[in-house]
């Protein structure tokens, strides 16, 4: 649980902000990270008695934290539709933005004149 509350996921998310988009840099950035995080930090905190590693080795607590960036990648491509492919909509020449299209009194006007 700790994994999913702590550092791992605030920085994935950061990452988002820098690679969203380019999944193989997400990738690359977020692995490069998690051995950061799982082989140098982790130790750290654990020889200062701040983080202590019950019933599990840090190859798989690397596995954890990664698995779950990926996840949460895919998570939030889902959420903003990007996994659906773009549909093509004919062009149209009577296409106009909003602000160029007469208004309803507009018309009106050209009628009663």
């Amino acid at each position: 649980m700790p994994h999913r509350l702590g550092l791992a996921p605030v920085v994935t998310i950061w990452l988002f902000k820098f690679a969203y988009g380019k999944f193989w840099r997400y990738i690359a950035v977020d692995a490069i990270l998690n051995l950061v995080y799982t082989f140098i930090f982790a130790p750290w905190l654990a020889t200062r008695g701040i983080w202590a590693n019950i019933n599990g080795t840090y190859l798989s607590i690397y596995l954890i934290v990664t698995i779950d960036g990926l996840l949460l990648y895919i998570y939030q491509m889902w959420h903003e539709n990007a996994l659906v492919p773009a549909v093509k909509k004919p062009f149209s020449r009577k296409l106009q933005p909003a602000v160029s299209k007469p208004t309803f009194e507009d018309e009106n006007n050209k009628n009663n004149r």
